[in-house]
């Protein structure tokens, strides 16, 4: 670790605070965050270097309470926000290494803490921002200046994935993996196909007349639209590279995400090509007209197959394209 790496970190944190709009942004975690990152800045402006800028959860209680963001009775809890912060700030490392990409930083903040020297309730236990530095050459997401009218997706994880779905997640598509994939989609054609051949063998010979024939269709179609429903999710995603999550596949405190399928930086060793994976991210930007979250999700009737960013608190109005390579978009509504 340098001092310059500390201080791109503690800036790109900054950034982030201001960039995050998230339905946690208001939280604690990141009020903590931003008084490390302001106070780890102006020790570095004062000469002191990079393993000087640790501090107290006592520090950083006084310099949040300065700005009015905590009251007297966070005061036993700062410790529970920082470890909040903890968890979660390696989430965001897509976003972080954006935001330090189009910055032109160096580094990425990870927050960390040192063991305590004392008695106090956390008082004398050390916090400070550690830099991770990124790889220079990692392009994932393209950096670039935007012009007159778009807007600026970033990436974001999604945590806390039900049970059954948290499979995937960086599901990767390689050798027997990708013939099980395929062997699934022809299984769910021919599992309808019979379906529906059952039917009507049943509609041809059935005796019990117009009752027993319509409980038939009614089963068979339901069994045959939920198979394929989940055949047109992933049918739709190998095509598209890029379709909205299912509801049933989001934790509760998400509303809108996605689900990838992008390239690794794996090759195949039988045909050379890039193999690729399955990921659930958000994709997420702020209306720069009202300064509210937006979301990408389906486009519906008016943009049908597309998927577009919608403004959270003007969401009829404020709609803007959604381009996932560029990460951009512009407004949809003149």
């Amino acid at each position: 670790m340098d001092s310059n790496q500390l201080k791109d970190a503690a800036l790109c944190a900054l950034k982030f605070i201001e960039i995050y709009t998230g339905k946690d942004a208001k939280t604690k975690r990141y009020k903590a965050l931003r008084a490390l990152a302001e106070m780890t800045l102006k020790d570095l402006e004062r000469g002191k270097s990079d393993t000087e800028c640790k501090y107290t959860a006592q520090d950083v209680f006084l310099s949040v309470t300065s700005s009015k963001s905590f009251e007297d009775s966070d005061k036993r809890n700062v410790n529970r926000f920082l470890k909040d912060l903890h968890d979660v700030l390696p989430t965001h490392e897509a976003m972080l290494k954006q935001i330090a990409i189009d910055n032109n930083l160096v580094a990425i903040p990870t927050y960390n803490f040192g063991a305590s020297v004392g008695n106090g309730a956390g008082v004398y236990t050390e916090h400070f921002i550690t830099p991770l530095a990124r790889d220079l050459d990692d392009v994932d997401i393209p950096a670039g200046e935007l012009k007159q009218g778009e807007i600026k997706y970033y990436l974001e994880s999604v945590n806390n994935l039900p049970f059954l779905f948290r499979w995937i997640n960086n599901f990767e598509i390689y050798a027997w993996r990708q013939k099980l994939l395929f062997s699934v989609l022809i299984f769910a054609i021919v599992a309808i196909v019979c379906l529906f051949l059952l039917f009507m063998i049943i509609f041809i010979y059935s005796k019990g007349g117009g009752l027993d024939i319509l409980r038939s269709a009614i089963g068979t179609l339901g069994i045959a639209s939920v198979i394929a429903m989940q055949l047109r999710v992933v049918y739709r995603c190998l095509v598209n590279r890029i379709i909205s999550a299912p509801i049933l596949l989001l934790p509760n405190n998400v509303d809108n995400a996605q689900i990838e399928y992008i390239a690794t930086e794996k090759q195949s060793p039988t045909t050379g090509r890039p193999i690729r994976k399955f990921r659930v991210v958000i994709y997420s930007s702020t209306c720069p007209i009202c300064k509210s979250r937006i979301e990408v999700e389906n486009g519906g009737r008016e943009f049908h197959n597309r998927l577009i960013g919608r403004c959270s608190e003007v969401p009829l109005e404020h709609v803007y394209s959604f381009d996932r390579f560029l990460c951009k978009g512009k407004a949809l509504r003149s």
